[in-house]
């Protein structure tokens, strides 16, 4: 059932935490740059099926569409329909209305986590060293250990010179048990701002016996004062001989940010089609723990960077967490932050629960995949010997098309393929491709009633092509949409000097902003 949601009412539901989500389906990158309400969460339409299963499982949630496309938001009912959701509205008025009623827009990604590492370090006061001293400290020789809490991955890419890469909440696991003269500092550092400040004080708040600090600005901060990164560093979490979590330190998180503890069964229950709240499973353990064995169901989520991109994996407020760590700690960790950022049914699975269903392996994701009449294929080698018979249409993510696609290949944002279909030609029949070969068919299924000619698949997508040798081409040529598709992260920034400031500038101007925002809530325990 589809009905409209004036921004009035909308906005009343918010002030009460209604159990209600607000579906923003523009592309990541025009997200991120143009005026969303805080509370959405972005789930572009070209890659919807991806991401839907996960976010929301439940098929009863009211679910509210709101973008400044209304053509866009049409289609993304459309598609929720299809895929069964029941309770979907429209914002009346769009964007533009709910700016004429006064209430406040945002820019930016992940910008709820953001916004509350800056209300956490005005709250607490975290301590945080400048790029300028913290080198005149390194230049003195002076008893640190620097440690980057974000993931190994953005740590190999760029971090401070000799900084050791410790995500998030392991920090609290981790920390206490490798240093053993109280008199070390430790400086934790990220990109940016969110993850030194929400690390810092994860470790404060355990009264580690260390003095901590944030370095200021991360290594954006770093960089900004011309100093060196470093790149491809190796300088990895250690493996240390962890016997048991600390129970009383874990016993004090829970009771102190009430906190319950679940078992499986519990787990199996809330999941259930009579439980009408949505209940996430996460694991907040790292990569290769997750691997070799996690509970059947759960997401992988460490806890630093679930904390750091809340948004991208939980839908509203009025959700059900449990979380999952063998140690405790980590889990009680990210419990805490979560509580704070205002979700109130937050527990902990009993990791000695026998009755806990574990598999192993890499996170499945579970694809919204109808199977629906099959688009007919051909191979590359059939492809390659008549190509200028074809035209080929790309529909992987921008930043892949330029850096390497089918030579003579199109690109367009698969959201926007039914409005691009006028710009090539019709006498030609099409061949969709893309990095993942499944968002091809999606598309073909698409398009089928509305393109004269006829339509195929490249089978095995970019990858087969590539792999066969055949040529290849890169740069943007044959755009048939902006790129705008990804976030662009300011060390990927053409100008990654500005952007930097720029960034920077936005995260420390949330702090005044959403104080002035009354749906809005963030706590103190």
């Amino acid at each position: 059932m589809i009905s409209d949601i004036s921004a009035f009412e909308l906005h009343q539901l918010l002030l009460k935490e209604a159990n209600i989500v607000i579906l923003d389906p523009r592309e990541e990158g025009l997200f991120s740059l143009s005026p969303h309400i805080f509370q959405s969460i972005n789930l572009p339409l070209s890659r919807i099926e991806w991401r839907l299963n996960h976010v929301l499982p439940k098929k009863n949630i009211s679910i509210v569409v709101a973008s400044d496309d209304e053509l866009l938001n049409d289609r993304t009912i459309n598609k929720l329909q299809e895929m069964g959701y029941l309770q979907l509205k429209k914002l009346k008025g769009g964007l533009d209305e709910w700016a004429n009623q006064g209430y406040l827009l945002y820019t930016g990604f992940n910008t709820p986590s953001k916004a509350f590492g800056e209300f956490i370090e005005h709250e607490f006061n975290t301590p945080s060293i400048s790029p300028e001293e913290l080198n005149e400290w390194m230049r003195q020789g002076k008893d640190i250990l620097l440690v980057d809490s974000r993931t190994p991955e953005e740590h190999k890419r760029g971090t401070i010179p000799s900084s050791l890469s410790i995500p998030g909440a392991e920090l609290a696991l981790r920390l206490p048990e490798m240093i053993s003269n109280p008199n070390t500092t430790i400086i934790v550092n990220c990109a940016g701002r969110t993850r030194s400040i929400i690390g810092a004080q994860s470790l404060r708040n355990i009264n580690i016996k260390n003095k901590v600090m944030a370095l200021r600005n991360g290594t954006m901060g770093w960089k900004l004062a011309g100093l060196e990164v470093e790149k491809n560093s190796q300088k990895f979490t250690p493996n240390l001989n962890l016997i048991n979590g600390n129970l009383n330190l874990n016993n004090e998180i829970l009771e102190k940010y009430n906190i319950k503890t679940a078992n499986w069964e519990c787990y199996k229950n809330w999941i259930s089609n009579d439980d009408p709240t949505t209940t996430y499973l996460f694991d907040v353990r790292m990569r290769n723990e997750y691997n070799e064995k996690h509970p059947k169901g759960a997401i992988y989520s460490p806890g630093g960077q679930l904390i750091q991109a809340t948004d991208t994996f939980i839908a509203s407020k009025s959700t059900r967490i449990l979380l999952y760590d063998d140690y405790l700690i980590r889990a009680a960790i990210t419990g805490s932050w979560l509580r704070q950022m205002g979700y109130k049914e937050v527990f902990q699975l009993d990791p000695v629960d026998k009755n806990i269903e574990f598999t192993m392996g890499t996170e499945l994701i579970s694809i919204y995949d109808p199977r629906a009449d099959e688009i007919p294929k051909i191979s590359v080698e059939n492809l390659f010997s008549s190509r200028n018979s074809y035209t080929v249409i790309d529909l992987s993510f921008g930043k892949n098309y330029v850096e390497r696609h089918i030579d003579g290949a199109y690109w367009c944002v698969r959201s926007r393929l039914c409005d691009v279909l006028e710009k090539v030609d019709p006498t030609k029949p099409i061949v969709l491709t893309s990095d993942e070969p499944l968002l091809a068919n999606f598309a073909g299924q698409e398009i089928k009633n509305i393109f004269a000619n006829q339509i195929f698949l490249l089978d095995g997508g970019n990858s087969a092509w590539f792999f066969a040798g055949y040529p290849s081409g890169k740069g943007d040529k044959n755009i048939l949409t902006e790129i705008n598709d990804s976030f662009v992260k300011p060390f990927e920034a053409k100008d990654q000097v500005e952007s930097m400031k720029q960034y920077l500038s936005w995260e420390i101007g949330l702090t005044e902003k959403v104080r002035n925002d009354e749906t809005i809530k963030f706590y103190k325990f």
